[in-house]
């Protein structure tokens, strides 16, 4: 079962750039566990470094009434998705304690976002909008990648 086996500790900028709101003060780990048909499974350790910037769950304006990007009860899935996009784009291997630095595609970092809402419990409407927003934005930015 995945699930994140530290606390989240951020500090709240006072700053009008909506892009670096939060930052990580101890990182954040997140342990990860696929078993495909019961044929194998593997684990990874997912770590948000110190020092990461988010601004939370990004929703467009007019839903934010409906789904919160402060959201303290998942907050940490939002800082763990926007750790493994930035890391994507800037072309960085995400450091996994599973033997081996990897590089992830856009859709594996969508899919650890939507386990990691599996794992802070996130109803199940909220967990498919905010992963359906990210697919498709994925589908209209990087072509599906």
């Amino acid at each position: 079962m995945s699930a994140f086996i530290t606390n989240l500790v951020v500090e709240f900028l006072p700053t009008k750039d909506r892009s670096k709101r939060i930052r990580v003060k101890e990182p954040l780990k997140f342990v990860r566990t696929a078993n495909n048909g019961n044929k194998w499974l593997w684990k990874a350790v997912i770590t948000v470094p110190v020092g990461e910037y988010t601004d939370g769950h990004s929703i467009p304006w007019w839903l934010r009434w409906l789904l919160r990007p402060l959201n303290l009860i998942d907050i940490e899935t939002a800082v763990l998705h926007d750790y493994l996009c930035r890391a994507i784009r800037m072309g960085i291997d995400i450091d996994c304690v599973c033997g081996f630095p990897v590089k992830m595609t856009r859709e594996e970092a969508d899919e650890t976002y939507l386990e990691a809402m599996m794992s802070k419990d996130t109803k199940w409407w909220k967990r498919e909008l905010k992963y359906f927003g990210c697919r498709m934005y994925t589908k209209w930015v990087y072509n599906g990648k």
